[in-house]
């Protein structure tokens, strides 16, 4: 977008009569350079460029130290798509007027376009010392943000910002800029600026609603694609905001809804088709996927999303080395994100593992976690787990409060991520007795609302101390209230987000009869698995072999903690053993749940239950062996990881 069509000085209406008044003039003075510059830019503000660059020429010709005329042929090309002669043309206008400064900034983007970027960086820093204002960082900012220059990017966003602090476009610019290195909760405060600054910007609600679909907050990311689509019903990224978080909930048809009016509000939206092929991926329609996938995957715009979902395809149609030609070839393009770059390398290291060439497959997951935004603080987390071993020491039942809702059975599924958690409740959850809920995020809701609500002056687990057994057990009714709607009165339910294995102290307080298990898996493969995964969220952790390995050991440790001190039914149950001996594993299971054995949980597989997890292409699979010792493929790229074999 170019900053201006003029060269600052007031440009002429573009009214026909005003065209056919500078015509005549220019007939009696065919030699005016003024009236052929001024009738160009009738013919530029009406869209008719082939006109405007005639008419630009002309003026060149009768004047070429009119900086202006070469200004006004450069905006020509450019929005002619035709950057190397916009470049051109911006460059003998500064020649001639070495101090204009929209002339600097349209050749500093021109030159982006063009690959150029020390070049573009030289010419916007000229324009910023010369006129500082928050257009001029902005465009500064945007360059960096291209040239995947994170921090850079952030510093001219917040100069722009310091200048004009209620612009709701630079606070979702760097919102944008945030969201696409996975500072999510900084995303999601830029955004939350945004709507401050313009409660009606439709733009800004649907962004806020992204950022809490990709950290899993479904309620909020519907309440803000609800409000953009209040502002504008057709709002196309909206409708599918709204497909997608009811996909998550489970809500095929109601998502295929809101994806079809995306459709019908607009046909070519590559995010509609690309939510559609994903909703047939998953439910095992593939060449439906591929189908509506086909006209995305076939043209020009590089599209990260679509291009994940076709990798899917390929891999479960095993026609890997179609997938890898086809990403390999886009992933050469120079103008990609550092969001869209990590999603082709992950889904290429997928395919390089289905395919067997493992050290290219390594080479991916490893460039696609490299690009991934770093937030684990390894002496924090070691700090955490003292600090809840500490509070919940060997007599803790005895020192806390504990709620009164002795008769509820929540079923939680904790564990190290990749552990199996998903195949645990997909097998439970076919059982006519139990409801799998998914990862719900409401035990670490229940925890910031302590601090928030009931101790602000003490963090969580400290707060505990304090507490009360009816505050305990309104927190409680809280959890049940929450969770009503995801299964029957008469079914046990499942809670399977993996890090609630941080919350079991205060489970076992709020529900004295949870029933807990605790999935284990080889813990090589557990860390390799989660290096592979391209998670939602903030998983800090998994970037990163070294830190992974820390992680395990502290989940490690506090797991061998509970394990002596919680008072409440606790199941080991290892995935191997699930994978080796299925109806033994799966029958401990459902014992364990103190219900019936029922031989549907052997064909968890033929589920038509939605699993919004990592997991979701392979509880849709009979049992495999292939994910066991996996580990052994990588051992040459794993030393950091090799020691924790001691722990299996």
């Amino acid at each position: 977008m170019l900053v201006s069509s003029g060269p600052g000085q007031q440009p002429v209406r573009a009214l026909p009569r005003s065209r056919k008044r500078l015509q005549k003039a220019l007939k009696l003075a065919p030699g005016f350079a003024e009236s052929s510059y001024n009738l160009a830019l009738t013919y530029q503000l009406s869209g008719m460029l082939a006109e405007a660059i005639k008419y630009f020429r002309k003026t060149i010709e009768l004047k070429p130290s009119l900086a202006e005329g070469h200004y006004g042929l450069g905006n020509c090309y450019f929005n002619l798509g035709k950057p190397s002669q916009a470049a051109a043309a911006y460059k003998a206008a500064l020649a001639r007027r070495p101090d204009f400064i929209d002339a600097k900034f349209n050749l500093g983007i021109a030159l982006q376009n063009l690959g150029e970027l020390d070049a573009a960086e030289s010419i916007l820093l000229s324009a910023v010392q010369q006129g500082n204002t928050a257009a001029a960082h902005l465009h500064l900012g945007r360059l960096y943000k291209a040239g995947n220059q994170q921090q850079k990017a952030i510093d001219s966003y917040t100069r722009a910002l310091d200048i004009e602090p209620t612009s709701a476009s630079a606070w979702i610019q760097l919102g944008s800029l945030y969201e696409s290195i996975g500072q999510m909760d900084l995303a999601r405060g830029a955004y939350s600026k945004a709507i401050e600054c313009d409660p009606r910007l439709v733009e800004a609600h649907h962004k806020l609603g992204a950022v809490y679909f990709q950290t899993s907050d479904l309620p909020r990311a519907q309440q803000c694609f609800e409000k953009a689509l209040e502002l504008d019903n057709t709002h196309t990224d909206s409708l599918v905001g709204m497909g997608s978080v009811k996909v998550s909930q489970g809500h095929l048809e109601e998502g295929l809804e809101y994806t079809n009016r995306a459709i019908a509000s607009d046909s070519g939206n590559f995010n509609a088709l690309t939510l559609k092929a994903k909703i047939y991926e998953q439910t095992g329609k593939l060449d439906e996927a591929l189908e509506t996938l086909q006209p995305v995957v076939d043209g020009s715009t590089v599209n990260a999303a679509a291009a994940a979902v076709y990798a899917n395809i390929c891999h479960s149609k095993k026609q890997y080395h179609d997938g890898i030609t086809y990403l390999e070839k886009i992933l050469q393009h120079n103008n990609l994100s550092s969001w869209e770059q990590q999603q082709f390398r992950f889904a290429l290291g997928k395919l390089y593992d289905a395919a067997g060439e493992y050290d290219a497959a390594f080479s991916h997951y490893r460039a696609g976690n490299e690009l991934k935004f770093c937030r684990y603080l390894p002496g924090q987390e070691t700090a955490r787990t003292d600090r809840i071993i500490e509070i919940f020491s060997r007599n803790y039942r005895g020192r806390l409060a504990s709620s009164i809702r002795t008769e509820e059975r929540p079923v939680f599924i904790v564990g190290m991520p990749r552990s199996g958690t998903s195949l645990v409740e997909q097998i439970l959850s076919r059982h006519p007795k139990i409801s799998g809920g998914g990862e719900l995020t409401f035990m670490h809701d229940i925890t910031v609302r302590m601090k928030a609500e009931i101790d602000p002056d003490q963090h969580y687990p400290d707060c505990l101390e304090t507490m009360t057994s009816d505050e305990l057990s309104l927190l409680a009714d809280e959890y049940l209230e929450k969770s009503s709607g995801l299964h029957s009165n008469n079914t046990l339910l499942t809670d399977k987000l993996p890090k609630n294995f941080l919350h079991l102290g205060l489970i076992s307080l709020l529900f004295p009869s949870a029933i807990v298990i605790h999935c284990q898996r080889n813990p090589i493969d557990t860390c390799l698995s989660c290096y592979f995964q391209d998670f939602l969220g903030d998983l800090g952790f998994s970037y990163d072999l070294e830190h992974l390995a820390h992680y395990y050991r502290e989940y490690s440790r506090l797991m061998q903690h509970w394990g002596s001190v919680l008072e409440i039914p606790f199941l080991n149950i290892n995935y191997e053993e699930l994978i080796q001996e299925q109806e033994k594993a799966s029958r401990k299971l459902v014992a364990f749940c103190d219900i019936e054995w029922d031989p549907q949980c052997l064909e968890f597989s033929a589920s038509d239950r939605f699993v919004r997890t990592a997991s979701y292409d392979q509880v849709r699979r009979p049992i495999y062996n292939s994910s066991v010792e996996r580990w052994k493929h990588y051992q040459n790229h794993i030393a950091p990881l090799l020691p924790l074999i001691e722990q299996k």
